[in-house]
């Protein structure tokens, strides 16, 4: 075999190679997708190539992040079967208590025109649910300092875990 062969298929494996890596890590995708935007004062947690889901079903990926007006600006690729409405709304979400965030969209009403490439979807800026934790825990190593406030103690304690509750219960019903 000639070395302009030899080259010629050393290239084509090199090629094919690259192709194949690209592709595998999501650079470059074979789906159909479109994109619109999300605007969110807080984003802590979310990382870029976050999943974007539907009631738990991934249908896109987080793209891009920016930050436009001192708010975080989110490029959401979705896939093109996917159809949105104006309506439509997106909240950051967790798997679990301490799991990775991605975004949870309501896709909205088919009564609303369609959502299209570029446009934005309106927000929800749910609570963190490490937010909630940290301020129960502020809450009584707080009251806890001070013997004065025993009696706020259990008020305050009462009123965390009544705010837990519902964030927990707000958790639940979206899983359902």
């Amino acid at each position: 075999m000639n070395n302009q062969l030899k080259l010629g298929i050393f290239a084509a494996i090199g090629f094919f190679a690259i192709v194949v890596s690209i592709v595998s890590t999501g650079a470059f995708t074979l789906t159909k997708t479109y994109h619109v935007y999300a605007k969110f004062d807080n984003i802590s947690g979310l990382t870029r190539k976050a999943k974007v889901k539907i009631a738990g079903v991934e249908i896109g990926v987080l793209r891009g992040i920016s930050l436009d007006d001192s708010k975080a600006k989110l490029k959401l690729l979705i896939r093109k079967n996917i159809v949105l409405y104006q309506n439509a709304s997106a909240h950051i979400a967790s798997m679990g208590v301490i799991g990775m965030k991605y975004i949870e969209i309501i896709p909205g009403d088919a009564s609303f025109p369609r959502l299209k490439k570029g446009d934005y979807i309106s927000t929800v800026q749910r609570p963190f649910i490490e937010d909630t934790f940290n301020n129960i825990v502020n809450k009584i190593a707080k009251a806890l300092d001070d013997d004065k406030e025993r009696g706020d103690m259990i008020e305050n304690l009462a009123a965390a875990l009544c705010s837990l509750k519902q964030v927990l219960d707000n958790l639940a019903a979206q899983n359902n």
